[in-house]
């Protein structure tokens, strides 16, 4: 499997002088072990072109929206029968990383940018975090449903919250209501990760550390970096970012 960013922001729709996707396919790059995150600004034969090479496409609605690159149409390569997951990026361009929270930004961008209330479902969104996610990379074989043979990897939510209720649709809860907050525990390929909200790889002194060990590594890049700290205005680099 090959990853790679592409066509993300109008800086880097072309490539050559032609569009990113094409120039890819003309160097016999494409195919279905690629895995093409972003593609927000292609048109119809861009689709085209990653529907008979197999890419499959990683929707980043949040950071996408972070940088201002704009909203990838992934209603009309869903349409086309492109495999499409969600993904988050990183933090340098989604300070949370919180895929429950981002489901949300996922639907409703779509929605948005086709002004149509049915352009993208909570049930699809569902899916695509799961079953496509994994046909994404490959692995529908062993990841991405509950069945037998597959490995245990499951996120178990309490969605008997104030907010989550009333629930008439577990997919609909948490694509428009959760925040990440109803996660209680994680199983990844039957390891237990977190039981009750609590990490079982860390005890607490641990995590506390490895927070504090994340901000001071931060902190020090920001300085190499030359940026300064702003008391009352929070970062920003001396070109005004």
């Amino acid at each position: 499997m090959l990853t790679i960013h592409v066509a993300e922001s109008p800086f880097d729709r072309l490539q050559a002088g032609i569009p990113s996707i094409q120039y890819l396919a003309t160097i016999g790059f494409l195919g279905p072990g690629v895995l093409a995150s972003h593609c927000v600004q292609i048109d119809a034969n861009d689709i085209a072109v990653l529907k008979a090479h197999d890419v499959k496409v990683v929707y980043n609605p949040v950071s996408n929206m972070f940088l201002g690159s704009g909203i990838a149409p992934i209603a009309e390569m869903q349409r086309a029968g492109i495999t499409v997951a969600i993904g988050t990026d990183d933090p340098n361009s989604n300070s949370s990383v919180n895929m429950i929270s981002d489901l949300k930004f996922a639907v409703l961008a779509q929605k948005a940018k086709y002004q149509h209330a049915s352009a993208m479902t909570a049930e699809k969104a569902m899916e695509m975090v799961t079953i496509d996610g994994a046909r994404a990379i490959g692995m529908e074989d062993q990841i991405g449903s509950i069945e037998v043979g597959k490995k245990a990897d499951l996120v178990i939510v309490d969605l008997r919250k104030p907010h989550t209720v009333p629930l008439f649709s577990v997919a609909s809860v948490l694509i428009y209501q959760a925040s990440g907050e109803e996660v209680d525990s994680v199983i990844v390929d039957g390891r237990l990760l977190m039981r009750d909200r609590t990490l079982t790889l860390l005890d607490p002194d641990e995590e506390r550390q490895l927070v504090a060990s994340a901000q001071k590594a931060s902190e020090e890049i920001v300085d190499r970096a030359g940026l300064q700290r702003m008391r009352d205005r929070g970062w920003r680099s001396e070109v005004g970012i």
